[in-house]
């Protein structure tokens, strides 16, 4: 073996290099390496607690150099590792933290999934619409891929536990992250067999002091009764439901607790009847079978002399009901106007009605209601126009169509 000063080079595969520690040199930066076949398989030890490989040098693996890692000192401050694949064997734990606070291990003894144990992880980036999170499947059939949420408790499941929260958050003009909308799954009823789930989305409102999220939808499947599932929709009197175009009910009932059904639409639009029967069922000629309007309130009947005039009307649809009491202080006259819609421009349409009461005695009389006009008439025998008397009283109910 030949000698260079306190190194030693090797004349066979025993020991390759040996630096002593007790040499010359500064014994700080010398590594002493030696053969490791000492009775172990390693062919290479370093006999030392550390390595240093210099900045922007690289460790190269391979007889090709086929792999590196180097520390990028003059880049990003980033190990870099360029070469072949990088593997970490079945079952084995990349751990992160100084007590593995984070861990990735792909489970090929359970149910080869890559399992992350944790707790919170972010996904950031500072350029626009990103990040894009993007769950594909190429396989050529129907069946695509699945996000799930699951709540394995490790004890038997309960009424109302949550199963999976979707939050989303955002700045106020205090630039503080709060939540504005949640989307929350929960289990409504947990009975083996009898199981039943609840999905309700939550926006954030505020009475002007203070917010919080509050459920706009909820959907709730019944239990132990098939096909059925409760919705939800709005949180309390003053809240607003739109529907944009049809609302179909194929059964049931429209049941009504409170608030109001308010028609807005143009003229025409309303509660269609169209599907309840054929056409043809009850009449030779349909010519609308929309609801749309509905309407209460009091009208004045205009006379001279009057000293009492009082009515009250309800439209539904075209058709108007009218009730009014008048009386007058002097002669009426034969014309009574002030009807609280046009009535409809036909003769063959004409209304009418009855007098209930009158305090003047003499033969009845009746109501005739004039097409395309806003007055009507008493009638006596004869379809005689007539006039009250003084102090003449009248009791009305007569009704008549419009023509919107």
């Amino acid at each position: 073996m030949t000698a260079l000063g306190s190194q030693t080079i090797a004349s066979s595969y025993e020991q390759l290099l040996h630096v002593d520690t007790d040499g010359g040199g500064d014994t700080t930066t010398l590594v002493p390496i030696k053969d490791g076949d000492n009775g172990t398989t390693f062919c290479l030890q370093l006999a030392t607690t550390s390595a240093l490989i210099v900045d922007d040098a690289k460790l190269y693996f391979g007889t090709g150099s086929d792999a590196s890692f180097e520390y990028d000192e003059d880049g990003n401050d980033v190990l870099l590792y360029d070469g072949a694949n990088f593997r970490i064997e079945d079952d084995t734990q990349l751990q992160f933290g100084a007590a593995a606070d984070w861990t990735v291990e792909y489970d090929e003894d359970g149910d080869d999934d890559l399992v992350f144990t944790g707790s919170d992880m972010a996904i950031e980036s500072s350029t626009t619409a990103k990040p894009l999170v993007i769950i594909k499947n190429t396989t050529n059939d129907t069946t695509a891929p699945t996000l799930r949420f699951v709540m394995d408790k490790g004890a038997a499941g309960a009424d109302d536990d949550d199963i999976g929260t979707i939050s989303f958050y955002s700045d106020n003009s205090a630039q503080e992250q709060t939540a504005f909308a949640s989307i929350v799954a929960e289990v409504s009823e947990a009975d083996d067999t009898d199981e039943a789930g609840k999905l309700s989305f939550f926006v954030s409102e505020s009475n002007g002091t203070t917010a919080q999220l509050t459920a706009g939808l909820i959907l709730e499947g019944e239990h132990a009764t098939d096909g059925e599932v409760d919705v939800t929709i709005g949180a309390g009197a003053a809240s607003t439901t739109t529907i944009a175009g049809d609302l179909t009910m194929t059964a049931g009932d429209l049941t009504m607790t409170a608030g109001d059904i308010k028609m807005d639409g143009a003229a025409g639009q309303g509660i269609d009847f169209s599907g309840s029967q054929a056409a043809a069922d009850d009449a030779t000629s349909v010519t609308g079978e929309v609801l749309d309007s509905y309407e209460e309130g009091t009208w004045t009947p205009t006379f001279q002399n009057a000293s009492t005039q009082a009515g009250y009307y309800t439209k539904i649809g075209r058709h108007v009901y009218c009730h009014a009491r008048m009386t007058a202080s002097g002669d009426s006259g034969v014309i009574f106007s002030g009807l609280p819609f046009t009535t409809f421009n036909s003769v063959n349409a004409a209304g009418g009605g009855s007098v209930n009461y009158t305090n003047q005695g003499g033969e009845a009389q009746t109501v005739y209601v004039s097409s395309n006009d806003v007055y009507f008439q008493l009638l006596s025998a004869g379809n005689t126009s007539t006039e009250m008397n003084a102090d003449g009283d009248r009791r009305l109910a007569f009704q008549y169509i419009t023509s919107h």
